[in-house]
């Protein structure tokens, strides 16, 4: 992996943190208004948890499951699996990891090639099943969220997608009103906060989003209501510039 300065983004100045309130709305809204989210994370932090990667079948299991459940769209699962096997038996996967960014480029690594898109499953399948505490999930949606957060756009979908996402991320942290919230917590408000962008900008432009039902169908009976939930989406975003941002940016490439 070529070198990649990333302290040439210091300059920068974060645009605004994270409010911890906003975190706790979308933790509230994901336990008690998204229930296939909330399983689905809960099954594969089990997962992670109670199954080793000592064999093939394991890590399949695992592979096909943050696969599915999370739609990180691995194109070649069994090859995926027996990659990240061999990770396991040299070691590693071994917690605690000495640098997080590096191992989740390696396993998007997949035979050696260059797979940048990998980079998104990678993610997920660390956070997941090597250490929760020590890779913060990477896709699309959390991305715009946080882009919005630093206040420019970064091109978070090129080869160093992850690497740069870890560093502003980082950096977002560093300036935001937050308790001991866990990278899982924050996932759950990034992501949650860039879907909703996604469907404010799908109501512009007239067109039904691809994003999770049970969002969708939260965001098309709750939004503007008035009731608990409504009160939930303010909480969660209640920077309209910010918002702004989010829900008038193109899709990646």
């Amino acid at each position: 992996m070529p070198n990649l300065n990333l302290t040439e983004l210091d300059s920068w100045a974060v645009q605004c943190g994270i409010e911890d309130s906003q975190i706790q709305a979308a933790l509230t809204l994901r336990s008690q208004h998204l229930p296939s989210w909330e399983a689905s994370a809960t099954a594969l932090y089990n997962l992670g948890r109670d199954l080793p990667s000592e064999t093939l079948s394991h890590v399949l299991g695992k592979v096909a499951a943050v696969d599915s459940l999370y739609n990180a769209q691995v194109k070649r699962v069994l090859a995926m699996a027996e990659w990240i096997l061999k990770l396991a038996k040299a070691g590693e996967l071994a917690i605690p990891v000495l640098d997080p960014v590096t191992l989740v480029e390696h396993i998007a690594s997949l035979d050696g090639l260059s797979n940048d898109g990998c980079q998104v499953f990678a993610s997920k399948y660390a956070h997941f099943c090597v250490d929760p505490g020590s890779f913060p999930i990477f896709d699309k949606y959390a991305a715009r969220a946080l882009l919005c957060h630093w206040g420019r756009d970064e091109q978070l979908f090129g080869q160093y997608r992850y690497r740069k996402f870890s560093y502003i991320l980082s950096r977002v942290r560093q300036v935001s009103s937050l308790r001991e919230r866990s990278l899982g917590d924050l996932d759950a408000y990034l992501w949650l906060t860039g879907v909703y962008g996604e469907w404010r900008r799908s109501q512009k432009e007239g067109r039904t989003p691809n994003i999770l039902t049970e969002c969708r169908r939260l965001f098309e009976n709750h939004e503007g209501k008035g009731d608990e939930v409504d009160g939930l989406l303010r909480a969660l975003v209640p920077n309209d510039p910010l918002f702004a941002a989010i829900a008038s940016m193109p899709e990646p490439p």
